[in-house]
């Protein structure tokens, strides 16, 4: 929006030193710095105007906020190993395929194996007593450096597949983790068709990206005979 130079000039005569001027689309109001501003939620629009979202709507709050804060308590360190308990070797998790994970031709897009498999693990983990989130919180980060996939069938739109994950013996920093897929249901019908295999290798990492130890009840050691 423009303004005439001479209009500008006596409207800011009229504007109070503790005031907003807001331009928009639809219309101009001034504001009081001290009032609260109205959202495109506040105001109806008019007709035949689409409605837009205003620049004032309050941001999401980020970790420095006092409400981000409140809601994330902090852990430390060396709080994570007395809240864990080591997990289960195995579990099984279950997903529905959705269409959004599917091609034109109604088979489950390749790509859409890689988070069936984080929720297996991430799920797996929960069962320690501890979520992959309140990890983070403490600095433990678990990164991808390896993973493969083998596919056996192809997986179709509302599918269900048994995920199976299996943790492997590892080293001090990093999590070996080994996959089935299996269809366990199509068209209301029970089946077990293995769709495919996987395995993925998990770094142990600080918020720096600098190789850590796991905690202790995530180390998977070999078991004596």
């Amino acid at each position: 929006m423009r303004l005439n130079p001479q209009h500008a000039h006596s409207m800011r005569n009229r504007i109070k030193p503790d005031a907003v001027l807001v331009i928009g689309p639809i219309r101009s109001r001034i504001h009081p710095a001290h009032e609260s501003h109205p959202t495109s939620h506040d105001r109806p629009a008019p007709h035949g105007v689409s409605r837009r979202v205003s620049s004032f709507v309050r941001p999401s709050p980020t970790r420095e906020t006092p409400t981000y804060r409140a809601n994330h308590p902090s852990m430390h360190l060396s709080d994570v190993n007395g809240l864990g308990t080591p997990p289960p070797t195995d579990f099984l998790t279950r997903v529905r395929v959705r269409y959004c994970e599917c091609d034109p031709m109604g088979v489950a897009h390749h790509a859409s194996y890689i988070p069936w498999l984080e929720i297996g693990r991430t799920e797996l983990l929960r069962q320690s007593g501890m979520s992959y989130a309140q990890l983070e919180e403490a600095g433990v980060l678990l990164v991808i450096v390896k993973l493969d996939v083998r596919y056996r069938r192809s997986v179709r739109y509302d599918d269900v597949v048994e995920v199976h994950t299996t943790v492997k013996p590892g080293s001090r920093v990093k999590i070996e983790h080994s996959y089935e897929l299996r269809v366990t249901e199509r068209l209301g019908r029970g089946t077990n068709e293995l769709a495919a295999v996987a395995s993925t290798t998990l770094a142990c990492v600080d918020r720096e990206g600098k190789i850590r130890e796991l905690p202790d009840f995530l180390v998977v050691r070999e078991s004596k005979p």
